[in-house]
Formats: C-alpha cells, sequence, structure tokens
C-alpha cells in the first residue's frame, strides 16, 4: 500500500495542471436514480478489457487520475481462478461513451504497462484496488481529463457520482454510461441497513454510499 500511496502523492502533484475533476460538459443536476450520462460529462471513467484469444471483453471501470495511471478494482485484473493477469491481458478505453459503438474522434486505447497491487487481507472485500501504469500517455482534452484524488477524511453527508456500464434494475448491461449521484453515509448506517454484507467489508480505510431505493453500482461498475 506504501508504494500505491507513494503514486497517488506524485499524481496529485503532477495532476494540478490538467485542471482535475472539472469536465467541460455539464453534469445533470442531482437525480437519486441512475440516468444516462451525457458524452464528456465523466471524461475520466475508463472502460477496462480483457484479452483472450483474439477477443476483447469489457469487464470493468476504472478512473484515470493522472495522463498516465487509470485506478481500478482488484478483482477487475484478476481471471477466473483468482490469478493476476499478465499487463499483456488488459487494456483500457478512454473518452468512451457507448460500449457498443466507441466514438473513434474521442475514444483512446491505451495498453497496460505495469499493474500495482495492493496486498488484500483474509476478506476478500477488503483492499479491492489496484492501480494499472499505462504504456503509453493519455492525451487530454475535451473527452479525457484526470479525475482529482480526494484527501479529506470526514466526508459522511457529502455528495458523490456512481459511473459505470454495470447491470442495470432491469438486470441488463448498459451500453452507454450510467451516472447516479448518491450521499456518503455513516459506517452505522451502513451496517445497520445491512450487516451481514457491510459487516465484512468497511473498516477505517472505506465509506459506504447510496439510498435504501435502489440506487447502486453492480456488476460491471467497478
Amino acid at each position: 500500500m506504501k508504494q500505491i500511496f507513494l503514486l497517488l502523492t506524485h499524481l496529485v502533484v503532477s495532476s494540478r495542471a490538467f485542471q482535475c475533476g472539472l469536465p467541460m460538459v455539464k453534469i445533470n443536476e442531482v437525480i437519486v436514480r441512475g440516468h444516462d450520462a451525457k458524452p464528456g460529462s465523466f471524461p475520466w471513467h475508463a472502460a477496462l478489457y480483457h484479452r483472450k484469444g483474439r477477443s476483447d471483453t469489457y469487464v470493468c471501470g476504472g478512473t484515470l487520475i493522472s495522463s498516465t495511471y487509470v485506478l481500478t478494482a482488484d478483482h477487475c485484473v484478476k481471471d477466473d481462478n483468482d490469478y493476476v493477469l499478465s499487463p499483456k491481458r488488459i487494456f483500457v478505453r478512454l473518452g468512451v461513451y457507448n460500449l457498443d459503438v466507441p466514438n473513434l474522434h474521442t475514444s483512446q486505447h491505451h495498453n497496460i504497462f505495469k499493474i500495482y497491487q495492493y496486498r488484500r487481507g483474509s476478506q476478500w472485500r477488503r483492499n479491492d484496488i489496484a492501480l494499472l501504469e499505462l504504456s503509453t500517455e493519455a492525451k487530454l482534452n475535451e473527452h479525457v481529463q484526470p479525475a482529482c484524488v480526494n484527501r479529506e477524511e470526514h466526508i459522511t453527508g457529502q455528495y458523490g457520482v456512481a459511473v459505470g456500464w454495470g447491470f442495470t434494475e432491469d438486470d441488463e448491461v448498459s451500453s452507454t454510461l450510467e451516472a447516479a449521484w448518491m450521499p456518503v453515509v455513516s459506517t452505522a448506517a451502513c451496517l445497520e441497513h445491512d450487516r451481514a454484507t457491510f459487516g465484512q467489508s468497511l473498516d477505517s480505510s472505506s465509506f459506504c454510499a447510496g439510498y435504501t431505493n435502489g440506487t447502486t453500482v453492480c456488476n460491471g461498475d467497478s
């Protein structure tokens, strides 16, 4: 984890010139349940793919945090047997809005040079984080920009946006990027809602967000 923290410290400094977290496209007002995002409204969101033979499969989302690094979930860099994939088996696309019909004028394809993992503890839900170093530097523009790395410790009550191409409430994979605003809630509120689930994943290094009305993240949003 120390290695990743050192990298993030460097990235926070080097990304300031890019005005991280400020999309050029206006984001919709707060909507409780998910909605289609506007193209370009989340220019830091990345699509992560696995290569297998001649086919490429979308598996997860990620977040561009500098021109050379993408943050994602640790399980997204592993195969079905929980083995870490070679960087050659993974690539990301930036500037993508529709997975089925990528815009050739906005999308960028980047191979992975190196994968940085945080050592997981005995409970698989914790520390599910990985950092991907791109083989080539992303070209920052209207559709590709880095997000900011938040350094605040007390964020309960603030709102954030969950973005992804995961399963919808109709159990169908969304081909267009979806977004949902949701509040950060206290650990106590999460445990009161579902201790069996959240008790395995919440600790001092994590936080909980969402509503009880069905607004949440799903498989594929990671």
